[in-house]
Formats: structure tokens, sequence, C-alpha cells
């Protein structure tokens, strides 16, 4: 009878250290792949110790702790519906990484990262150094969507063996890096506008800080070197970038400390001259799109699907024309928000190449992607642990 007894406590032990995540989808249209956020506190409150969270077939999903104590995990959730995972102790299975990113310093200072969908790379103190204008991000185009390729590019790149050494700028199998930035925004990048409404162009990032590596996330801090703007000094520039699996935009908070005055505040997508009318947008939904057929459009590289969303107030959206000669860019389409010192501007971009599977059939479709990425940060999903 204590035998029984004893083994009778053991499994109240284990069902009092277990719970359920209930993750709820409001919107018309199903939600794959995307990471849904649960406070890690929430759930050692219900858990002690090591965990794993199993889906609906009992099948382990995987999840990562981020630098700022939160639980994600990938969810799948049809429309207007809800999936509830189970909660334990256990000790998770290791999670292939999705994402990665780091400072490439064999490359000019690159700071270049990735997920599943695209690669984008962030230019340095040693092209700025060296005199180069490159203030926007670079779109690098990924058609593999089941390992990672940077670390493998990068090497190929500098190939002791001349012979072996491949250029960043060509497909050898898994895409490259065949988008024009120059002395443009690029693929998304965020400016201040002086009082006469013109761009002014940040120049490369000064300091790079990692705050996560994956396997799920990556997050990294973007410090800039002072800058003067209209008679204000020592206005410094920071950007906080998170790129989750799955997804084609990344998350960016932008401030400016030193900013004494509000001012308007801007993000871009070059527009060139190989594809000039392909751009759109929506005033409803908060988004910019851009279909860019890449620097050499009789090379096979086909098109890159170019996108970003601002979660906040928009004042206007607007196609301004370079003003100054850059390369073949011939301006951007932005959006225009008001920035309050003090304060982040909060904002998504990204882009994902017609060659990768997970790509939009047309610009249509991506323009969809892009409003129902609108709509899902305005509708987050609604995640809940309870016993």
């Amino acid at each position: 009878m204590k035998k029984i007894a004893l083994i009778a406590m053991a499994a109240i032990g284990m069902m009092c250290n277990a719970a359920t995540i209930k993750v709820e989808n409001p919107l018309d249209f199903e939600r794959a792949g995307e990471l849904a956020e649960v406070p890690l506190k929430n759930v050692k409150s219900q858990v002690k110790g090591d965990f794993v969270i199993l889906d609906s077939n009992n099948k382990e999903v995987p999840y990562q702790i981020t630098y700022d104590d939160l639980v994600v995990f990938p969810v799948t959730v049809g429309a207007k519906s809800s999936v509830v995972y189970t909660l334990k102790s256990g000790k998770p299975a290791p999670v292939k990484p999705v994402v990665h990113g780091r400072l490439f310093p064999e490359h000019k200072d690159n700071f270049s990262w990735e997920n599943n969908r695209a690669c984008f790379t962030a230019y340095g103190p040693a092209l700025q150094d060296n005199g180069e204008r490159g203030f926007g991000y670079d779109m690098w185009t990924k058609s593999v969507t089941d390992s990672l390729v940077l670390e493998l590019r990068y090497k190929a790149s500098v190939d002791p063996d001349k012979k072996k050494r491949q250029s960043l700028h060509k497909d050898y199998g898994n895409g490259g890096d065949p988008y024009i930035v120059a002395n443009t925004l690029g693929g998304g990048t965020a400016a201040l506008l002086d009082s006469k409404g013109d761009i002014i162009f940040p120049w490369c990032w000064k300091e790079q800080e990692v705050l996560q590596d994956g396997p799920l996330r990556f997050t990294v801090r973007l410090t800039y070197r002072p800058v003067t703007i209209e008679g204000e000094e020592g206005v410094v520039e920071s950007r906080l970038i998170t790129c989750d699996a799955n997804s084609c935009l990344n998350r960016t908070e932008v401030s400016y400390k030193g900013l004494k005055e509000p001012r308007r505040v801007a993000n871009g997508i070059v527009v060139h001259q190989q594809n000039p009318y392909a751009y759109s947008f929506d005033t409803a939904k908060q988004y910019i799109a851009y279909t860019d057929s890449t620097d050499n459009t009789k090379n096979g590289n086909g098109v890159i699907y170019i996108g970003a969303v601002v979660p906040e107030p928009v004042e206007t959206i607007c196609y301004k024309p370079v003003a100054e000669p850059a390369r073949d860019a011939l301006g951007h389409i932005l959006t225009v928000s008001e920035y309050v010192p003090g304060k982040d501007y909060v904002y998504y971009w990204g882009s994902v190449w017609e060659k990768n599977p997970y790509a939009p059939a047309n610009p249509s479709e991506w323009d969809l992607y892009l409003a129902r990425y609108s709509d899902c940060l305005k509708n987050p999903l609604k995640v809940t642990v309870k016993k």
C-alpha cells in the first residue's frame, strides 16, 4: 500500500508540474510559423526547472528564451481559432538554428544576419573610413530555407586559393548579393528629414552588440557616430534590430539621443531605373512595397520583393526623387512619421527573393503579405498559460 501511495503521489506531482499554453488568433486568415511570445516568469510560475513544449500530437516544439526574458516558439493557428500546447518539466532537445548574424571584418566590417527567408547587411566603420558612401540596408537573396549560408559565402569570398574564391555577388546555388545600395536608403533604412523635407542620410554604424543569436530570434544593437543636425550637436542614432525565423521582415526600434526637438522621420526603399514604376503602398495598412529587378536583369537573378510596415501613425506616404546621382537610383518610396525625442520609432522592413520557396508568386501577393503583416501587428496572438 505504501509503495502504491508513493507512486500515486509521484504521478500527482508530475501532473502538478505541467500546464497548457493556449494561443488564439483573432484574424480571419491562418498564421503559420509566427513566433508566439510568453513571459518567462509566466512559464516558471507553472513548471519548475527545465521544460518542454508539446503540440497536440505530443511532438516537441522548439523554443528560445530571449535576452529580455521571453519564451518564443513557432505556432500555426487557423483563422479565428486557437491551438493548445502542453507545457511540462523536461530537458528540451537541441534546436537547429534558423537565424544567425555577426560582424564580418574580412569584408569591410559588414554586419550581416539571416533567417530562412533572406539575408541582410548593414555597413560598418571600415567602409565609411574608406570613404565609401553606403547608407542603407543591403538585401541579400537566399533560395534555401533549411540551412544557414552566410558563413559559407563569406569564407568562400576570401578563400586563399583564388581559383576557388567565390564572389558574394554571384549565385552559386543558394543566392547572393545582386542588390544595389550605393548612397541611398537601400531596402528600408530609416532616416531623419531636415526642415526642407530632404533625407539626412545616416553613415555607417560605429559600434555593434549582438544581444541574442538564435536559434529562433536574432537581435543586434547598432550605434552610430555623433552628428550635427541643423545646429543640434551630438545626435547619436541607435537601432535595435530583431530578426525572427519564418518572417520576411525585421523589427527595428530607432532612437536619436541628443535630439531636442521633434522631427519627421522616414523609412524608405530605393527605386531603381530597371523597374521605375514597380512600387506600391497602402495608407490604411501603412506599408510600402517594391519589386526590385536586381543589378543585372539579363543575368537570371529574378526579382527581390522588398517592403516595410509602420504600425505607428504615418503622416504621409510619398515618392521622392534622388537629390544627387546615386548609380541607377531614381528615388525613394517613403513613409513619413513624427519622431518625438526620448521615444523609439518602431517599424518593420525586409525582403524575400522570388526563388525562395516561400516567396510570393507576384507583386500582388507581396502586397497581401504586407497587408496581413500589418493586421498581425495590430492584432497580436493572444497567449495564455494556465494549469
